[in-house]
């Protein structure tokens, strides 16, 4: 800590740039420290925006029993504010991936090497598909340096280094994680592998709340303060925090969609279930868990996942049988039932706890409630 007087410049800490001048002699040193510099500037940038999918990186099957998936190019930022950039849509396919194979570690992003004991692939199971920054280097410079022996004068380095993107399938070891509600954990282990369709979407929901954390936030309410009166330390909540605290995800990687696989193929691929917006951390360190920024985002993610998933199921079966217990274990407070005139039957979609009467709700306040209902919390259908 340190004391200064009013408008007194406080230069610790900033960023150092190069001061250019006529006649300086530079270095390879002095460039890269600008090069340093630039990134460090751009880190302070997107720290402002926080981490997560800012455009694109959409994952869709595109052969089940090859195991290969579509990522649309996109732009994202994890957790070490690296802005990662696939340019091109990309196929990828869902395969082992042997240590030896990884990416070369030694470029810009060195500390982004993927950890040991989860870059094999394990076969059958729960996933998580990220991505991280990855580096290498491309063209050929000629070396004249006069510092440079006379053996090595007339050689070639590379002439750019290159800051790229790489995937990695981490496997979501459910009964390794802590802090996990504990009956939902069950039951997704009683759907694995699914056997029917049904069972498939009930698993792909059940995954999605876990990732949520939707009954450890519940939990967290019940005593936030907790026996001192003072807010309970928060660790996060909901799969992907404790596979983090485990660190089988690291600070360098950005989920991007859940994968389940079986021994035929991929059996589901779901985006929202671990993709986010762009949220920082905010400037709310305490009572995070209520005033938080994430708490918005994870909402909308469980709105947009049930839309998303109540079309796969309608294109399953005739739109007038669809019932809500059969593809699905929770719903989000406010979900949007389609009226086109398909035979879609909300009564029968929501059964039991379905309304006696229907309440007509001016247009102009619909968008209000499904944003309020974002404050609220998701609900089982079997209580």
């Amino acid at each position: 800590m340190s004391t200064v007087n009013l408008l007194q410049p406080i230069l610790d800490g900033g960023v150092q740039r190069n001061n250019f001048f006529n006649g300086r002699l530079l270095s390879a040193e002095d460039l890269r420290a600008e090069q340093d510099a630039n990134r460090a500037q751009r880190s302070q940038l997107t720290q402002a925006l926080g981490d997560g999918v800012a455009s694109g990186l959409e994952v869709s099957i595109i052969s089940a029993t090859a195991r290969t998936v579509r990522v649309r190019g996109g732009l994202a930022i994890n957790r070490r504010l690296d802005l990662l950039s696939l340019a091109d849509d990309t196929d990828v396919t869902l395969v082992p991936t042997p240590p030896s194979a990884t990416a070369n570690g030694s470029g810009v992003f060195g500390e982004c090497e993927p950890p040991r004991a989860s870059i094999a692939y394990t076969g059958a199971g729960v996933y998580v598909l990220v991505g991280a920054p990855a580096s290498g280097y491309s063209g050929s410079a000629l070396i004249s340096d006069v510092n440079t022996t006379s053996a090595g004068r007339g050689t070639c380095g590379a002439r750019f280094s290159v800051e790229g993107f790489r995937f990695r399938l981490v496997p979501m070891e459910l009964m390794q994680l802590s802090g996990l509600d504990a009956p939902l954990v069950s039951r997704i282990a009683s759907l694995l592998p699914p056997s029917t369709t049904g069972a498939r979407e009930r698993l792909r929901n059940a995954l999605t709340h876990l990732c949520l954390g939707t009954q450890a936030i519940n939990d967290y309410f019940l005593d936030p303060l907790g026996p001192n009166g003072r807010e309970t330390t928060w660790a996060g909540w909901g799969a992907l925090d404790a596979m983090r605290a485990r660190g089988d995800l690291t600070d360098c990687d950005v989920p991007l969609a859940l994968v389940v696989l079986t021994s035929t193929g991929i059996s589901l691929v779901d985006h929202w279930s671990v993709r986010r917006k762009l949220v920082g951390a905010g400037s709310i360190s305490t009572w995070r868990g209520v005033a938080g920024p994430r708490r918005m985002r994870d909402a909308e993610a469980a709105f947009l996942q049930f839309q998303s998933q109540l079309e796969i199921v309608r294109s399953l079966e005739p739109s007038a049988s669809i019932a809500a217990p059969s593809y699905f274990e929770l719903l989000p407070p406010a979900g949007w039932l389609p009226t086109d005139g398909a035979g879609f039957n909300w009564k029968t979609f929501l059964g039991t706890h379905a309304p006696n009467a229907v309440t007509p709700v001016d247009a102009a306040l619909v968008r209000g409630i499904i944003e309020r209902s974002w404050l609220d919390d998701p609900f089982a259908l079997a209580t």
